[in-house]
């Protein structure tokens, strides 16, 4: 025997023993050897073991009201660059979901004009005497038509998003302008998880932290005597900005609390009677406190980690960029970092970056808000233009691994894409539901499976004789390898997932099938046994390639354009494809070799 063939033993053995422990990790508790501790594992998928069920509604009225904001914008240029106001003298204001306004601060006489140039998207209200407020209204076919958008996109984007959080095999469908979506119950903390990366809007902006004053004396005496907000709320004051800062308590959030005060003041009548007021505070957002201020702070009664602390940012109305021109992002480490081991990246297209360039080109000297899902995640101050076409978002405060979890999943959401349109919170129901195919058809399916099996392991040996029985062996080894595979995956078993595993099964026999129908041509040409062996399996290899390349490229399209259960059978039909090429061809050729070159038969039993 050659040393090579020791080598190939060698190998193959180690790999089938990594292969064991791997698969190892999938039995039952009780059965597991006392050495293994895998965390990775196989999980049965909703239609076997149950699992939760969410149902979301679409908020469709913040997509009308995005809407008519985009329209109200495109409208207020036109009256400067085509009707003649004056820069900055047009104001818009929502009336609701669906109207808007358009504040001029002289009269202007062109407001027909304009409603002609929109007729398409809006109605004409009219105007006020003056001619310097009129209001508009959004056609009902563009209601139907961003709904339709709206709701379309929000399942898309949901689906990108639990297929990039990992192998759960959700069955995610639209009931009217609901989602429902129904999550393998694998655990809470996974379940909880699925319904954070949902939730999220991914709604990215890039802006100015302005430095007008918003905290005059009477919104300082309203947080120092309100019950609300009396000796929770404090006043701040750094590098000549003003602002109002909350710490997390054991009870709520420093965010919570500074959210609340804002929507009070807000309503309070002498607020909502000042329309400059009202406008300026609309731009007030909460974000985390950055900086070396945070190491001294007092650590939570009780816990050894210091509170998070939440801060007031008075923006600009100007968006420099959005997040519609994110075209990567992914999670990077900066160990020598303290304050922020871990970040970030986002990559923007060549308009994003042209845009990101000029802007902060125009604002050295300022601090720029990182605004996500309307909380300031941070706002460093721009020292130089930035041309590279890159940014990065510090993930503030907390623990290392809640970090690096929240890194991962803004990575995901940012990934997929904004939501067209908020989910509302928490979800419309949130239910239990049992296995879809029943104690009796799990049982009747595992039968049916184990039959088939028993039946292919009976059949090889009494066609093929001893050779059918290294057929067994191979395809024993390619179920160990398959399962350790889908157990490092952490893939999710559910029926057609198994229907990939019994048919990808069939296929490894069939691939042994070729081979020995080769040899026994050999053989009956007159061929030695050694040379039986050698242009049967040369003879074999095109013809099993062939075929299994051709469906392994099948698997990929299924994967590529499939959801949920699909892409659970592509993965495992892909994975099966690999395995039983390598047992087929290369496990049983040592086999063969080991008969041939050790003990020299006269003839083989083909």
């Amino acid at each position: 025997m050659s040393k090579l063939w020791y080598w190939k033993v060698g190998l193959t053995a180690l790999l089938l023993g990594a292969a064991a422990w791997y698969a190892s990790g999938s039995l039952p508790e009780e059965y597991q050897p006392v050495f293994v501790n895998v965390r990775n594992h196989i999980n049965l998928g909703l239609d076997l073991q149950g699992g939760v069920r969410l149902v979301y509604e679409i908020d469709v009225g913040k997509a009308y009201s995005r809407r008519a904001e985009g329209i109200a914008a495109g409208m207020k240029r036109w009256a400067v660059e085509e009707g003649g106001a004056t820069e900055g003298s047009v104001r818009s204001e929502r009336l609701g979901n669906r109207n808007f306004a358009l504040t001029f601060e002289e009269s202007f006489a062109r407001a027909g004009d304009l409603a002609t140039e929109y007729e398409r998207v809006v109605v004409f209200e009219g105007c006020d005497e003056e001619n310097r407020r009129c209001v508009f209204a959004l056609r009902g076919e563009v209601l139907e038509d961003e709904r339709r958008v709206a709701t379309d996109g929000v399942l898309r984007v949901i689906r990108e998003r639990v297929d990039q959080h990992g192998l759960t095999e959700p069955n995610i469908t639209q009931q009217g302008v609901d989602i429902v979506v129904e999550v393998p119950q694998r655990s809470m903390e996974d379940v909880n998880r699925v319904k954070e990366i949902i939730s999220k809007t991914a709604s990215l902006e890039f802006r100015i932290v302005s430095q007008e004053p918003y905290l005059d004396p009477q919104v300082l005496e309203f947080a120092r005597t309100d019950p609300r907000f009396q000796g929770k709320v404090s006043f701040y004051s750094s590098r000549n900005v003003q602002y109002l800062e909350a710490s997390d308590s054991e009870a709520r959030s420093g965010r919570e609390i500074l959210g609340e005060m804002i929507e009070a003041h807000l309503s309070r009548p002498d607020v909502r009677a000042d329309p400059v007021k009202a406008a300026l505070w609309s731009r007030v957002y909460v974000g985390t406190v950055e900086g070396p201020s945070l190491k001294a702070r007092p650590a939570m009664p009780g816990g050894p980690t210091q509170p998070t602390l939440w801060r007031t940012y008075l923006l600009e109305p100007e968006v420099m960029l959005t997040g519609d021109r994110v075209v990567n992002a992914g999670k990077r480490y900066e160990p020598e970092s303290i304050d922020a081991p871990v970040y970030v990246m986002l990559d923007f297209d060549s308009l994003g970056a042209t845009q990101f360039g000029d802007a902060t080109e125009k604002n050295v000297g300022n601090d720029m808000a990182i605004v996500l899902d309307g909380i300031v995640r941070s706002a460093p101050r721009i020292i130089e233009p930035i041309k590279g076409g890159s940014a990065r978002i510090t993930l503030g405060q907390g623990g290392p691994e809640q970090i690096d979890r929240e890194a991962e999943d803004l990575v995901v959401v940012l990934r997929a894409g904004a939501l067209p349109a908020p989910l509302k919170q928490p979800p419309a129901a949130e239910s239990r539901i049992g296995p879809s195919l029943g104690r009796e058809s799990i049982r009747q399916g595992g039968w049916a499976a184990l039959i088939g099996l028993v039946a292919l392991l009976v059949f090889m040996p009494m066609y093929y004789r001893k050779a059918g029985l290294i057929a067994d062996a191979a395809l024993a080894i390619n179920m160990l390898l398959m399962l350790a595979a889908l157990a490092a995956f952490g893939a999710t078993l559910t029926l057609p997932a198994i229907a990939g595993f019994v048919l990808t099964m069939g296929m490894a026999v069939d691939a042994n099938v070729i081979v020995y129908e080769r040899i026994r041509e050999e053989l009956l040409g007159g061929k030695s046994p050694r040379a039986a062996v050698e242009n049967g399996y040369s003879r074999a290899m095109k013809t099993i390639f062939d075929s299994q390349i051709t469906t392994f490229f099948a698997g990929v399209v299924l994967f590529q354009f499939g959801t949920g259960p699909i892409k659970g059978f592509a993965v495992t039909l892909m994975i099966g494809i690999i395995t039983s090429v390598f047992t087929g061809v290369f496990v049983t050729r040592l086999f063969f070799d080991y008969i041939v070159q050790k003990r020299r038969p006269i003839s083989l039993s083909v």
